[in-house]
């Protein structure tokens, strides 16, 4: 775990765009670290950036370098964990950031929860929260069982927030 570093500590050594989500370096710090060069690299989707020799998620700095201190968790709304922009980002608990995560790749509908069923040829739509399992039933079209499981996310304030 990176120590925690200050928005004012950040700004000495990096710019950033809200509209891109992309740092870029204010100063040279180094023979990668080139003032006006985009700062960081990719690790595990992430983009990673080091500051004095210690590494950063670009997401949790954006939302330092913007809002002034360091989110206890935070997710990307469109589950690009690229995607640095500050519309993207927004704070969440552990078990909501779960449960923001792309579909298994074998899902068959691309919405969580969605899925047809072979035996009946409908499609099933199913919602878990808080470790508990709804099933929402069984629809002719995929479109019915897709709305299905969104309404109940937004029943089941499935969401989370911005700052």
């Amino acid at each position: 775990m990176p120590r925690e570093i200050t928005a004012e500590e950040i700004k000495q050594v990096l710019s950033y765009d809200r509209d891109t989500g992309l740092f870029t370096w204010l100063v040279d710090c180094g023979s990668n670290k080139v003032k006006g060069k985009i700062a960081g690299a990719e690790k595990e989707g992430y983009i990673t950036i080091h500051i004095d020799s210690q590494q950063y998620r670009a997401h949790i700095l954006a939302w330092i370098y913007v809002y002034g201190y360091t989110p206890d968790e935070l997710d990307h709304e469109n589950r690009i964990k690229s995607d640095n922009r500050i519309k993207n980002l927004r704070l969440t608990t552990r078990v909501l950031n779960a449960q923001n995560r792309a579909p298994q790749s074998r899902n068959t509908s691309g919405v969580s929860g969605v899925c047809l069923n072979k035996k009946s040829g409908k499609w099933r739509a199913t919602l878990t929260t808080n470790g508990e399992f709804r099933y929402l039933g069984e629809y002719l079209l995929m479109e019915d069982a897709i709305s299905a499981r969104l309404l109940s996310e937004k029943e089941a304030n499935f969401g989370v927030h911005h700052a």
